[in-house]
Order: structure tokens, then sequence, then C-alpha cells
């Protein structure tokens, strides 16, 4: 049980970062200011430092994170998941900082390679809908401005987790200014939770528009769960993408945003597929085989890795 004074040292250390920190940082050379992010990413390992163990005062994020990294590849030695759960927390500062970017408008003028565009690009000028799952692996969120500079009208669903009043303060302004500002380049696609406007992102894939989902959330319970094979096993994940794209028809894909260089991106979009009725659940497996081979390539860059020991599971 840790005491009151380490999570003082805990809340005064996230203070910091967010409101100094990765700000400055922001203003810098993406050399210098990517620098900066990765010491504050490894100071966060070494204290297990997370905003969401901060607002449950559990602490929990490397434990589970190398639970994770063991479940993924098994023949991973101790020494390489240490590793991997030191750059997992690099790789969440670095994210961070990409939002401070964002929000300083400095986003166009990063630089990004596309594998895969042109099939979104072609949905986008016949007005169909694309429902795109992803995870929070690397780069994903400047992933999402970069395929809005690109010319993608996209929505990004949200939860309001991050509005808990257990969350400190700074950080729930930190998430409501990169909200906002990602916003300014989605070419008037908008940035919601689920929670309470679900009809929004129905109505945006109708409306031909493209909507992102991060999909790698356990469910609660099988019941309505998506079965998927990930990680080794068959996990209860939540169903909300294949349900929004099959109760509309719609095609879908995955993404990920790989971090190549500070300021220089590489958007990869898998093939978009048009399930036949009944084969959504199939689809969605190889949306998911597809995010899965990024995350066992640079198992450190999933950030939400911690997520996975929590996971109901089946045997493959």
């Amino acid at each position: 049980m840790k005491g009151r004074l380490h999570w003082l040292i805990q809340r005064v250390i996230l203070e910091v970062g967010f409101r100094l920190i990765l700000p400055l940082a922001a203003r810098l050379p993406f050399c210098a200011g990517e620098r900066w992010a990765v010491w504050l990413g490894r100071l966060n390992y070494a204290r297990d430092l997370d905003w969401r163990t901060v607002a449950v005062r559990i602490q929990h994020v490397a434990e589970r994170s190398a639970k994770a990294m063991s479940l993924l590849l098994p023949d991973m030695s101790a020494n390489t998941v240490r590793e991997c759960v030191k750059e997992r927390f690099i790789s969440a500062s670095r994210e961070e900082w990409e939002a401070h970017l964002i929000m300083a408008g400095r986003a166009p003028s990063t630089a990004c390679e596309f594998e895969g565009l042109e099939q979104l690009q072609a949905h986008a000028d016949a007005h169909t809908g694309v429902v795109l799952l992803t995870v929070h692996f690397d780069s994903v969120l400047m992933g999402v401005v970069q395929l809005g500079l690109a010319g993608i009208k996209l929505h990004l669903m949200t939860s309001s987790i991050v509005e808990d009043v257990r969350v400190l303060p700074v950080v729930r302004r930190y998430f409501k200014n990169k909200y906002h500002a990602m916003e300014q380049h989605l070419n008037g696609g908008r940035i919601l939770h689920f929670e309470t406007h679900l009809k929004h992102f129905y109505a945006a894939v109708k409306n031909g528009e493209s909507i992102v989902l991060l999909s790698d959330a356990p469910a609660a319970s099988w019941d309505k769960a998506l079965p998927i094979r990930f990680g080794g096993a068959v996990r209860a994940f939540v169903p909300g993408a294949v349900r929004i794209a099959e109760s509309l028809k719609a095609p879908m894909a995955a993404f990920v945003c790989l971090h190549e260089s500070p300021g220089r991106y590489r958007v990869v979009v898998s093939p978009v597929q048009y399930p036949e009725p009944g084969k959504y659940l199939a689809a969605a497996q190889d949306m998911y085989r597809f995010l899965e081979s990024y995350i066992q390539t640079y198992p450190g860059r999933w950030w939400a890795a911690d997520l996975l020991p929590g996971f109901l599971t089946q045997d493959a």
C-alpha cells in the first residue's frame, strides 16, 4: 500500500509534466522536444507513473504491461520484457508530447508517408463512410490528424472516462484542449464521447463520412462481446466498431501510425473490406490480426498494453 507522500509526489510530477515540461517541449525543435518527452517517459517508468494510477491510487501499469508482453511474445526474456515496459512509458510520454505539438499548431509542420491512403480517399469521394479500427499504439492520435491533413473527414470516438472527477484537473484540461485542437484538422469531423454521442457516429457513417474507434478495450462480460483471437487466446473485446459497421452495412478497415523519427510519421491503412451479412466477425478478426502484427513487431509502443491481462479469455 503506497502512502500519502508517494501519491503527493506522483501528483506533483504529473502537474509539472502537463503544465510545464510538455508544453515547453512542444515549442522546441522536434529533436530537442522529443528528447524531453523521452526523459519524462523514463522518469514515469522509474516511478510507474500514469495519470490513471494517480486517479485511482493503485500502482499497476508496469506490472500489467510486463504480463501483457509475456502474453504477446511468450519467448521474450525477462530483460527484454523490462525494456519493452520502459518503452511503453516512453511511447506514452511521446504521445502526450505529440498532443502538445498539435495544440501548439505544429502538426502541419510534421511529415507523413501513407500506405493505403488512396482507398480512403476513393471512399470519401464516393461518399461512403468507413469504420476504422485502431488501438492505443505509438502515434495513433497524430495519425488521426495526419489523415485529416490529407483531406479525409473523420470523426473520432472517445470516452468520458477522461472527465472522471478523480482525474487530476490538469489532465482533464489536457484532454479537452487536445481534442479541440485535433478537431481543427478533421475537415468538419468531431471528437465526441460514445457514452453521450453514439447516435452522432451512426449518422456520420450514414452520411458517407468515416469514423475512428480505439478498439483495444476489454468487454465486461461475454454477453454481446466481440470474440477475437489476440495474444494467444480468444479475448472478449468491446463490440462497438463491428456493431456500427454491421448495422449500417458499412465497410471496415484498420490503421496504425508509426513514429519514424522526430516530426516524421508513417500511416498504414489495411485493405478496406465490404463484409457480406454474417461475415463481419471474420472481417474484424482480419482487422485485429493487422493491428496485432504491428503490436508484436513493436510491443513497447502499445501504451494500453496493461489492459491485456484483464481481458476475459477462452482457449484459442
